[in-house]
């Protein structure tokens, strides 16, 4: 069980003429409160990076939350869901080597700040879930 878990997902549609690209995520506390966020990303922004963008955000608005209280995220543990197995297994590190190589210089730089927010808890693990899962907590 984690003290938070960060449930993440991004995405892109083309309808011809501009690329839409949203994402959000999901804060919920071990205690069962939630908090769902909405988000549109400029245009040209690929899939990818919508789900990078999504979980640097809710990274960001968790490591936010803790620091503006008394504590600090080194006293929590952190559970990151997603379905986008890229994302997820190219921040993931075992044995401090990336479970998966990043060789794209745009997505490493959303990675590394990634994996520098992740830093801040005492420990953090990723889990991979099937789509149904995302929508059915996300709505997309």
């Amino acid at each position: 069980m984690s003290d938070y878990t960060l449930t993440f997902d991004g995405g892109a549609s083309n309808n011809g003429r501009a690329c839409r690209s949203y994402g959000s995520y999901q804060l919920k506390t071990a205690g069962g409160k939630s908090q769902l966020v909405r988000l549109e990303f400029e245009d040209g922004t690929t899939n990818n990076e919508a789900e990078y963008k999504s979980l640097v955000a809710g990274l960001l608005d968790l490591v936010g939350r803790i620091s503006e209280s008394p504590y600090q995220p080194s006293q929590f543990t952190l559970k990151v869901i997603g379905d986008s197995q890229l994302v997820l297994y190219q921040v993931n590190t075992q044995n401090d080597q990336p479970q998966w190589r990043c060789n794209e210089e745009h997505l490493r730089v959303h990675r590394d700040k990634a994996r520098e927010l992740l830093a801040n808890f005492n420990r953090w693990k990723v889990e991979w879930v099937p789509r149904e899962y995302i929508v059915g907590v996300l709505g997309h």
